[in-house]
């Protein structure tokens, strides 16, 4: 299983990198995104990707801010897959009190992301 967390982390090294890249055709243009990605001021912020949706649409279009943050949400999302195939894997193989306590962590993962959701 812990295939999986070298996998995710992978593969999001991968995708930050290729939104990177993108970054680098239009010079001094693209700047700008990069400064985007790195400031908390509100101007910035308003131009990026606020939905799962917006950034999947942007990453297919090839924008490089939402590949860049597509490659984030998927490290983020790592943990969760992990917990949740030991989950199901304790479950099959019917240790029940593993099973209970990684399910038991998956929910207090999903709750974390209700709670602390942006508004």
């Amino acid at each position: 299983m812990s295939g999986i967390l070298l996998a995710g982390v992978a593969t999001s090294a991968l995708v930050v990198a290729i939104g990177l890249i993108l970054l680098i055709p239009a010079g001094t243009g693209k700047r700008l995104l990069l400064e985007q990605l790195t400031s908390e001021h509100e101007v910035y912020i308003a131009g990026l990707p606020h939905t799962l949706g917006a950034v999947l649409a942007g990453a297919v279009q090839g924008r490089p801010v939402a590949v860049i943050l597509l490659g984030l949400l998927l490290l983020i999302a790592t943990p969760i897959v992990r917990v949740l195939v030991a989950a199901a894997y304790f479950a099959f193989t019917g240790d029940c009190r593993y099973a209970l306590i990684s399910t038991g962590v998956l929910l207090l993962l999903l709750l974390g992301f209700v709670l602390g959701r942006a508004t």
